[in-house]
């Protein structure tokens, strides 16, 4: 029987979309042997409420940016709903999607710590293999510090570390190359009047241009 296709879930803001998150995305659909990696920009992220772009812009330049890529595709999942982007329900409506597929949630190891504030964490937890995307080397200490984790069993398996749950489930943690690029340095800098060329990929600079983005912060 054939191993059934893997597809990555990689959720945020994108206020805007940049190389950092394109290029995170690709190391990790390359090591995982992702089919696909599905970006899903949040409407109304319940524990991040500073967007400043709308979701409809937000959308957009992620659809500008992973155009090209055959690996990347966009939902808007949370962009079309008023309601907090809870990832619990995200999560059950893209599983019913890619039903017979193996579908990993990937966060970074921050979103990863913060999730005991999050809404139905313990289901989150129970129904989704856990990608964690760490910058190098991979920070075990922190990741152990995490109530959901067994302490006792973690092994590497070349570049990724196996770690189990309490719940008996197991989270992959992998180290990536770090792109220091931030959106909040991207939207100062254009609030400031300042290049933001490389930084994003030139159809989303472009974008934000048009649309007078992040004039006013």
């Amino acid at each position: 029987m054939a191993e059934p296709t893997r597809i990555g879930l990689f959720g945020g803001t994108f206020d805007p979309i940049h190389y950092g998150h394109l290029r995170a995305a690709e190391q990790l659909r390359e090591l995982f042997e992702l089919e696909k990696v599905v970006f899903i920009p949040a409407n109304n992220p319940p524990l991040k409420r500073n967007t400043q772009a709308l979701p409809r812009h937000r959308f957009e330049m992620a659809r500008l940016a992973v155009s090209g890529n055959p690996g990347f595709v966009l939902s808007d999942i949370e962009c079309t709903f008023e309601e907090p982007s809870y990832t619990v329900n995200t999560l059950a409506e893209m599983k019913r999607q890619y039903a017979g597929s193996a579908v990993y949630l990937i966060m970074g190891l921050d979103a990863f710590l913060e999730m005991p504030k999050w809404f139905k964490a313990e289901e989150i937890l129970a129904n989704a293999a856990l990608i964690v995307m760490s910058r190098p080397p991979l920070e075990m200490e922190m990741i152990k510090a995490s109530a959901y984790i067994d302490k006792d069993n973690c092994q590497m398996e070349g570049k990724v570390a196996r770690i189990g749950l309490k719940n008996g489930n197991v989270l992959s943690c992998a180290s990536i190359s770090p792109v220091y690029i931030s959106s909040t340095d991207i939207r100062r800098a254009v609030s400031e009047g300042r290049t933001i060329k490389y930084l994003l990929p030139e159809s989303v600079e472009s974008y934000i241009i048009t649309n007078e983005l992040y004039k006013k912060l």
